[in-house]
C-alpha cells in the first residue's frame, strides 16, 4: 500500500518535470524464465511509461531444430507466457507494453515454412500475434481449451527492433564473444541506415553492459532466464550469462544517457565448486 503511494507520488513528480521512464525486458525464454525476478523488477519499476519486451520472450523450444532431451508442447509455452504477461499487466494496468520478436520467435516461422501443408494458410506465422489474440487448442486428452487474449495494453510489433523517440531497441541475430562487440555492430547497422538516435540497447547476447560510444549510450541487456544445460558442455571459451534488464530515463523526450542503461541482477556460473 505504502509502496503504491510512493510510486504514485514519483509518477506525479516525473510528470511535472517532464520525465518518463521505459523498462526493457529481454530474453525471458519462457518457459525457462525467472518469474520471481521478472515480477520483482516490474513491481520496483511500476511507475514507468512503457514496458518493452525485446525479443526471445518465448523459447519456442518444441519447434527448434536442435536435438531435445525433453518435450514441451508449444501450447504449454504459450499458456505460461500468457499467464506471466497478464500478471505483469495486473501490476501495471495503465502502462503500454510492446512485444517484438527475437530469433527464437522466428523459429516458429521457419518451422511453418519447413512443414508447409494445406492448413498453413490458416495459421498465423507470427507466434507473438497468436499469444496476443489468444487461441484454442486441444490438450493431451483431446480436451478443448481456450487461452484468452492479452489485455489491450499489449501491442505486437512485427519486427526485430523497435524505436521509441531517440532510443533504438533491437534483437540482432549476430553474436560476438568479444564484450559489447555485438552492440557496436548493431550501432553501425542503424547508423548506416540513416537512423538518428542517442541510445541503443540490444538483447540476444545474454551478456550485460553499458558504455558511451561516439556520444551514444550502448547497452547489452542481459537476460531473464535460467542458464540452459546445453549452454556449456566443455567449451572453455564459454562465459556465463548475465541476468539484467534496461531502464531508460527520458527528459523532454530525449533519453538521459547518463542516468539510463542496463541494471545487473546476477551473473550465473555452471561450475560446481563442491568437493568430495
Amino acid at each position: 500500500m505504502v509502496g503504491n503511494v510512493i510510486k504514485d507520488i514519483e509518477s506525479q513528480i516525473d510528470e511535472i518535470k517532464d520525465i518518463e521512464r521505459v523498462l526493457v525486458l529481454s530474453d525471458l525464454h519462457i518457459p525457462f524464465h525467472k518469474e520471481e525476478d521478472i515480477l520483482n523488477i516490474v513491481k520496483d519499476n511500476s511507475n514507468v511509461k512503457l514496458i518493452v519486451f525485446a525479443g526471445d520472450i518465448l523459447d519456442c523450444f518444441s519447434v527448434s531444430s536442435f536435438p531435445k532431451e525433453m518435450h514441451i508442447p508449444l501450447y504449454e509455452e504459450l499458456k505460461i507466457a500468457s499467464s506471466l504477461l497478464k500478471k505483469i499487466d495486473v501490476l501495471t494496468p495503465n502502462t503500454k507494453k510492446i512485444l517484438f520478436r527475437g530469433n527464437h520467435e522466428f523459429r516458429f516461422k521457419k518451422y511453418l515454412t519447413k512443414f508447409q501443408s494445406e492448413f498453413s494458410p490458416f495459421v498465423s506465422d507470427d507466434v507473438l500475434s497468436i499469444l496476443k489474440t489468444g487461441f484454442v487448442y486441444r490438450d493431451c486428452r483431446n480436451i478443448k481449451k481456450v487461452v484468452e487474449p492479452l489485455p489491450h495494453t499489449y501491442k505486437v510489433v512485427d519486427s526485430w527492433y523497435y524505436i521509441y523517440k531517440d532510443l533504438v531497441l533491437a534483437h540482432p541475430t549476430s553474436f560476438s564473444k568479444i564484450p559489447m562487440r555485438t552492440c557496436v555492430s548493431t550501432y553501425d547497422y542503424f547508423k548506416n541506415q540513416g537512423i538518428s538516435f542517442n541510445a541503443l540497447a540490444i538483447g540476444h547476447t545474454h551478456k550485460a553492459g553499458t558504455f558511451i560510444h561516439a556520444n551514444t549510450l550502448l547497452c547489452e541487456l542481459g537476460c531473464l532466464c535460467e542458464q540452459m544445460d546445453y549452454a556449456n558442455r566443455g567449451n572453455v571459451n564459454y562465459t556465463p550469462q548475465t541476468n539484467g534488464y534496461g531502464l531508460f530515463v527520458f527528459h523532454k523526450d530525449k533519453v538521459d544517457i547518463y542516468n539510463s542503461g542496463t541494471k545487473f541482477i546476477h551473473t550465473g556460473s555452471d561450475v560446481d565448486v563442491k568437493t568430495s
